[in-house]
């Protein structure tokens, strides 16, 4: 915490200096941060939960909500008003528009588009693609790879070695060996493990990346070990949840290594005399505004502050040769600050009795046996603290049994209005975590994701061609500006 404040302190100093014209050297170092499915209701909802803004103290808990130049960006993609991760993520890395579903590529697939991140490689930076998501998600895969469909995570992660990318890091890949299986796309993201058959005549992608000269690693005393000597680096987290991916910060374990470790080793693999761009992504604030788990969304954010917190210790090391731009893809979940049930009151604190994310709480649901309505609320109870700290009223308790029989009673039927209250999620579990955001004071309109604009937070040199209003195209269309000066 004490570190963090000297951070928050040092910061403020600089404010000054970061509102100024920027220098006519462009950056030398670059960092890119993209919250997926972050907005400002998971800014706020954050911020509000750290204690900001309350009546003893008003100020904002977030590195880069803190920082000095602001704009906002629309989401849409060519084919829908409400985008989805591909299409976000190649406005965000090419500057140019596409259907959902794409990677790099236009609407029907005919023509590939150039990355931001390839232009900075061609500009002699290093280059860093990081995610707490698998490296073949939708948004790093747009830094490096074009298909036809973000669901070819095989056909994507083959392309990675290919890049002469210096580091990847974070998650692992969902389909490495090229299994036989149905890609189709679905937002049931606690359920992506990859399933089928071997693949005739597919090579490995880690076999090929090391053929391409990538040394892969995966466990923390590697990751630690690594040092500027260390060149084209995988590393791959040594847990991994569902869709191979790092798993929850509220599930990590104490020492477990976090996104913000490895921002810390990815920025000393990459200094270097000619700069470095860096993307990063915090992936799972996305999966779990998906499922509406407020808690979790809170504990996501934070922790990709966190590694927001590595690039503003650089900064602060290199003020005048550092850019370090945050934003979001597109909102997901509909968030909001406020709902009917509980008027004015608010309770974020409320969140905190949360144990675990959906995830996992959802499939201890799942494994048991056909419950007892009483051992049920026992476990909501454990879970959630719904019921002991965290008060529950008559209608709760009706939502809770209806969610019992849906999940536990063999002779109930399904209905439509079923699909609007748990979604693709089990519906107890689902429902308590709708049940604790009421009491905590914010509401979710959707399973899915919405079209509101975005804030976008920048900081140190070039940062003020980001303010204002604008597209996400405009975004790497202003860094490539930095980078290629004329």
């Amino acid at each position: 915490m004490k570190k963090a404040l000297s951070i928050t302190f040092a910061l403020l100093a600089l404010i000054i200096f970061a509102g100024c014209s920027r220098t006519q050297e462009s950056p030398k170092y670059i960092f890119f941060f993209i919250g997926d499915g972050m907005g400002l209701g998971q800014e706020q909802l954050t911020e509000s939960y750290l204690g900001a803004y309350d009546t003893e103290n008003m100020d904002p808990k977030l590195f880069f909500t803190g920082m000095p130049q602001k704009g906002f960006i629309t989401t849409y993609s060519k084919s829908h008003k409400i985008t989805d991760s591909a299409a976000a993520g190649t406005a965000l890395s090419s500057g140019k528009k596409t259907g959902n579903g794409r990677i790099m590529k236009n609407s029907d697939a005919t023509e590939s588009f150039k990355s931001v991140a390839h232009i900075a490689k061609e500009n002699g930076m290093k280059v860093g693609i990081l995610s707490s998501v698998s490296l073949d998600h939708a948004t790093p895969a747009v830094f490096y790879a074009n298909a036809d469909s973000r669901n070819m995570y095989y056909e994507i992660s083959m392309q990675l070695p290919d890049s002469d990318f210096d580091f990847f890091g974070g998650g692992g890949y969902r389909n490495p060996e090229g299994l036989e299986s149905d890609n189709q796309y679905s937002e049931k993201y606690t359920q992506q493990d990859q399933e089928g058959t071997k693949a005739e005549n597919k090579k490995n992608m880690l076999e090929y990346a090391r053929e391409k000269g990538y040394t892969i690693i995966d466990s923390k005393d590697a990751l630690m070990a690594l040092d500027n000597s260390d060149e084209k680096i995988i590393a791959i987290n040594p847990v991994l949840q569902s869709g191979s991916a790092m798993p929850y910060a509220i599930d990590n374990n104490a020492g477990d290594p976090e996104l913000a470790d490895y921002v810390e080793k990815a920025i000393e693999v990459l200094d270097n005399e000619d700069g470095f761009f860096m993307m990063v992504e915090g992936g799972k604030i996305d999966w779990a505004c998906h499922s509406n788990d407020a808690a979790t969304v809170v504990h996501e954010v934070v922790d990709f502050d966190k590694a927001i917190g590595k690039a503003m210790e650089f900064f602060l090391q290199h003020p005048e040769e550092t850019l370090i731009i945050v934003t979001g893809d597109h909102e997901t979940g509909g968030l909001s600050m406020g709902n009917t049930l509980a008027g004015k009151e608010a309770n974020y604190k409320s969140l905190a009795h949360q144990k675990a994310s959906l995830e996992v709480i959802e499939k201890e649901m799942k494994s048991l046996q056909q419950p007892a309505y009483e051992t049920i609320m026992t476990r909501v109870d454990e879970y959630f603290g719904l019921g002991s700290v965290v008060a529950i009223n008559g209608y709760d308790s009706l939502r809770l049994k209806r969610a019992w029989k849906a999940s536990f009673d063999p002779t109930y039927t399904r209905t439509d209005d079923d699909v609007v209250r748990y979604g693709y999620y089990e519906p107890v579990s689902i429902t308590a975590t709708h049940i604790l955001s009421e009491k905590a004071g914010i509401a979710w309109t959707t399973f899915s994701h919405t079209a509101m604009p975005l804030p976008v937070h920048s900081i140190g040199n070039g940062s003020e061609i980001f303010g204002g209003y604008y597209d996400n195209t405009d975004i790497p269309k202003k860094i490539a500006s930095l980078i290629v000066m004329p």
